[in-house]
């Protein structure tokens, strides 16, 4: 319970004492690491309209609810977009590159156009090898809601394990319905391979999908991805700390400061106390009653 209110103090800490850290700030460096990318990949002809015109919002109507219970036939329509324009009069065994969604702000229409500040290497990679682009929205963010709702019930459906299995069963779903072959061929002859791409906990998916399916993923790019995570995380901790730091996207010296005396100061003094413990649970409305 410790972390959980750790975790809700660091986010309230966020949007008070360090706001100048901001969301748009923090898009605008990634933007401009993305298009950075694209200029170093080539443009080519009229890209731009040719993106454009090849990107799609599609759903996959049978993705299943429970991918462990064999007696829960429940399926879910899952989003998704594609970008076929570069695809398009390929060789036969065009490469696929698939960029996972996660827990961040919701999928666009951008991400199939341009890549937007998630895909832009898989779209440019795309575009340069005349590969077949999707990007899969996580379970339970954005649009892609299996229940319609976030209970407590619900939310059971929310795991890792889950997404993992959502996107091999839309890989093979999106290799039939684009008329790809995606798996090894007993006579040798070339097939599509695909290539998950993503950063951070989308990152730990890519990765993970590739070790349990390599029979379907031939490759995994995963960018800061933890996949070997722990409950004691120093590592993580440091990077945090230096992009508290970071003044390109508005962090400074103060601003680490405020997060540390929260932890070493504020919550730990709160802590030893039961009138301490009582307030936390109040304030942040966690666990119930005298339970921390």
């Amino acid at each position: 319970m410790r972390v959980l209110v750790a975790l809700s103090l660091t986010l309230a800490l966020f949007a008070t004492s360090c706001d100048a850290i901001s969301t748009h700030a923090r898009w605008r460096v990634d933007a401009l690491r993305h298009r950075s990318i694209q200029r170093r990949l080539g443009d080519g002809d009229d890209e731009s309209t040719r993106a454009t015109t090849g990107a799609h919002e599609r759903w996959f109507a049978e993705q299943r609810l429970d991918h462990f219970d064999n007696a829960l036939n429940a399926t879910w329509s899952q989003r998704y977009f594609v970008n076929d324009a570069y695809a398009n009069g390929a060789a036969r065994g065009a490469p696929v590159f698939v960029c996972v969604g996660g827990e961040g702000p919701a999928l666009t229409m951008d991400v199939a156009a341009t890549g937007g500040a998630h895909c832009a290497i898989a779209l440019a990679l795309a575009k340069k090898h005349r590969g077949l682009f999707l990007a899969l929205e996580h379970r339970f963010y954005g649009k892609s809601q299996p229940t319609g709702d976030l209970s407590v019930k619900s939310l059971r459906y929310l795991s890792s394990a889950q997404a993992l299995e959502d996107l091999v069963t839309f890989v093979r779903f999106a290799a039939k319905t684009y008329g790809l072959e995606i798996e090894p061929r007993s006579d040798g002859k070339r097939y599509s391979k695909v290539l998950a791409f993503g950063g951070s906990y989308p990152g730990m998916l890519a990765a993970w999908v590739r070790v349990k399916f390599p029979h379907v993923f031939h490759a995994a790019v995963a960018s800061s991805a933890p996949v070997r995570a722990e409950v004691d995380m120093r590592g993580y901790y440091d990077v945090v700390g230096d992009a508290l730091r970071e003044k390109d996207v508005g962090g400074s010296d103060a601003c680490y400061a405020a997060v540390e005396n929260a932890f070493s100061v504020r919550l730990n003094e709160a802590l030893r106390t039961s009138s301490g413990r009582r307030d936390l649970e109040k304030q942040f409305n966690v666990c119930g009653d005298e339970t921390l």
